[in-house]
């Protein structure tokens, strides 16, 4: 059972700063490419928003993987899924509030 709760914590805190890594390269992509916004608005939210769905949707695929190849129990995959999940929503909250906090 720690084993599982030390990935909850890994998979927690990389998602946490992948989102925020994700959120900054699209930020800055979108500031210097006059394309970009045509097709992603240069929003606050909808960049919180589009980086963590990025996350929560690219990470988790090794789950599957995991599972196939007889690594992991399906309670552990629920589990990582979930920490994934978590921390991607948890980074674009508190980066959202982190920016309403400074208006």
């Amino acid at each position: 059972m720690l084993h599982i709760l030390e990935r909850f914590l890994l998979h927690f805190v990389c998602s946490t700063f992948l989102t925020v890594c994700v959120f900054s390269a699209l930020f800055y992509w979108g500031k210097r490419n006059a394309k970009v916004g045509v097709w992603i608005s240069g929003r606050l939210t909808h960049l919180l928003v589009i980086s963590a769905l990025i996350v929560a949707a690219v990470l988790p695929l090794r789950e599957p993987w995991d599972i196939y190849m007889g690594n992991n129990t399906i309670t552990k995959s629920f589990f990582d899924q979930l920490s994934w999940f978590l921390g991607a929503a948890v980074s674009a909250w508190g980066l959202y509030r982190f920016k309403k906090m400074g208006e």
